[in-house]
């Protein structure tokens, strides 16, 4: 039977010629014709063209930018073509999984709840598509989901270089983030990500109205502060997992600093939970307990001492909220709003999905499980739920292992999945932010993998820490074929 993967093909090099030699012939061609759509049109065929050679040659390359630029500049976009420049590498991530030989086989419970969730999702596009809109909006959420699977196909090592890139890449957004916020008149420092589709950005979203002052958030490279808060958490957790040596509490620093200055209350006690499930569940001896609970609350206290945070903090979930108030009115509005729409949800191309103005006007219930249902359905959100309840499972477990790393990424997911998930929602309506949320599930899968191959064979170090033993990997068949 032949080998339908590619093994450092050598036919790739012919086909790549071969398609770019017919991309020029056609590009000559319509050139001729002279009309500047067709000139874009071109560019956009060369583009694919190299990309899917890239690809196929290269898909490392293709992984580590995906990685990078969702941790540094998640929305970008091409300067030509007004999409996604992160979608376009998660697909790429996707494609170079199925060209590739996969060196882990095995598919855990909550890849099959995700497989499941993507099922269900596919099935309630139709009942409510009114263009191509919807099917734009669900290819975009399908690939950022899809990228889970493609990443766990991996060997640890090249996982763990991935989740080194997306922790570096973080740390990079949060610098940029700290200047825009303290440096905003510092010339071309703030243009320098114009280069890569970004738009000078509004005010909205950016600030906390207070009865005394307006309070500025970091909001950066990640537009709103609520979105730069999920991408931040998610990178603190990956940077506690695979970073090693001093470096991991430099770059851990750097994000938590980003963190907290983004203000955002749902990355807060996102923090909190996960740092009381990790003191009450992680099996430690007494000292080190010790020692975490002080550094706990040292760190509190510190956070607490800047004004902006703890005026933040203190006035959350008060009559002078305006967010705690439109999140109640949306939640008061929800059954009338979903009243014969339950079994498919309003749809998935609605302009509060993708227009942030339309989005405050519809005033969309902030809840990511709810909005699930909005948007696909009750079998959607209770597919949503189902990978939930399953990552919290396996984060249980590995709030149980004796690897505190470990125990740190299922904490932090816990807290996630009780506090941000339901105070907020991009995870469910901004691709970018889905993709995050993917590559979370996917370092609480080498959290809990880590954690199994430590306990078996009691190493000292994670899998992928270039300190591990070569032996040291996770559970899969790797071979020669996976390697590049």
């Amino acid at each position: 039977m032949p080998n339908l993967y590619l093994r450092r093909p050598p036919w790739h090099w012919i086909v790549g010629w071969l398609t770019a030699i017919v991309a020029v012939m056609v590009a000559v061609a319509v050139l001729n014709v002279g009309s500047p759509r067709a000139v874009v049109l071109v560019a956009g065929l060369v583009c694919l063209v190299v990309g899917v050679y890239v690809v196929a040659a290269h898909p490392a390359l293709v992984r580590n930018a995906m990685a990078v630029l969702l941790g540094a500049a998640p929305f970008a976009r091409f300067p030509v073509f007004p999409a996604p420049v992160l979608v376009a590498l998660g697909g790429g991530v996707v494609l170079a999984a199925l060209l590739h030989r996969p060196a882990v086989t095995r598919v855990s419970t909550l890849e099959a709840a995700v497989a499941v969730l993507v099922v269900v999702s596919a099935l309630s596009v139709y009942p409510n598509a009114v263009g191509g809109i919807d099917l734009l909006q669900f290819s975009e959420w399908l690939i950022a989901t899809a990228v889970m699977f493609a990443l766990l196909r991996l060997p640890v090592e090249q996982l763990a270089t991935v989740g080194r890139m997306f922790t570096y890449g973080a740390a990079a957004g949060a610098v940029y983030g700290l200047i825009h916020l303290y440096a905003a008149e510092a010339g071309p420092v703030t243009q320098v990500l114009m280069v890569l589709g970004y738009t000078p950005q509004a005010d909205t979203g950016r600030y906390v109205f207070t009865e005394d002052a307006v309070v500025s958030r970091l909001a950066g490279s990640f537009i709103d502060p609520n979105a730069a808060g999920i991408f931040l958490f998610v990178a603190l957790l990956v940077c506690i997992v695979t970073v090693s040596g001093p470096r991991r509490w430099v770059l851990a620093a750097v994000i938590g600093v980003g963190l907290t200055l983004t203000l955002s209350r749902a990355a807060f006690f996102s923090v909190v939970v996960g740092v009381v499930l990790v003191l009450l569940f992680q099996r430690m001896d007494t000292g080190r307990r010790v020692a975490t609970m002080g550094a706990a609350v040292i760190a509190a206290a510190l956070i607490l001492t800047v004004p902006r945070i703890r005026d933040r903090i203190g006035t959350s979930f008060g009559a002078q909220d305006i967010g705690s108030s439109a999140r109640s009115e949306a939640f008061a509005h929800y059954p009338t709003v979903m009243d014969g729409h339950w079994l498919f949800g309003l749809g998935w191309g609605r302009p509060e999905f993708f227009d942030a103005d339309a989005a405050f006007e519809t005033n969309v219930v902030a809840n990511s499980p709810l909005l699930a249902v909005y948007r696909g359905g009750i079998f959607t959100g209770l597919a949503f739920c189902l990978v939930l309840v399953i990552g919290v499972a396996v984060s249980y477990r590995c709030l149980r292992s004796t690897r505190w790393e470990c125990g740190i990424v299922g904490g932090g997911f816990i807290g996630f999945t009780l506090v941000a998930l339901q105070l907020d929602y991009p995870v469910v309506t901004i691709p970018q932010v889905t993709l995050s949320f993917s590559v979370l599930l996917t370092f609480l899968m080498y959290a809990q993998r880590a954690a199994e191959e430590m306990g078996v064979r009691g190493a000292t170090s994670l899998p992928g820490d270039p300190r591990t033993p070569p032996h040291a990997t996770l559970t899969g068949t790797a071979g020669s074929d996976a390697r590049e």
